[in-house]
């Protein structure tokens, strides 16, 4: 997986040196469609147990972003594969916020 990143970087690397603000808003994108995925998935089973909402609104949200990078790499443009790679930040991220949520939330309930 770092192989492929790094591809990806070195290919972009003059972009993303010109405009790290543009990808710093991407990033903020990007992080907002993954808190839009977890909430779909935790509410699209409204009916069923937390656990299952839980797993649900994970496997709604992560997907196999190696895969993504190298079809982007191969059929788009380098500037959708550099969004690829900068997925990988929330990727490992807002698993660990939505625990945290999880956990709010349930002290909020009681």
């Amino acid at each position: 997986m770092a192989l492929i990143i790094y591809a990806v970087i070195s290919v972009q690397s003059e972009a993303i040196l010109q405009n790290p603000l543009g990808i710093i808003g991407d990033l903020f994108w990007i992080y907002l469609l993954f808190i839009l995925f977890h909430i779909v998935g935790y509410v699209s089973a409204f009916w069923r147990k937390k656990e299952d909402k839980i797993a649900l609104s994970v496997t709604k949200t992560y997907m196999n972003n190696a895969l993504a990078i190298v079809i982007a790499l191969q059929f788009f443009s380098p500037q959708v594969a550099l969004i690829m790679v900068i997925s990988e930040i929330p990727w490992g991220t807002t698993l660990g916020i939505f625990k945290y949520f999880l956990r709010f939330s349930n002290d909020i309930m009681r």
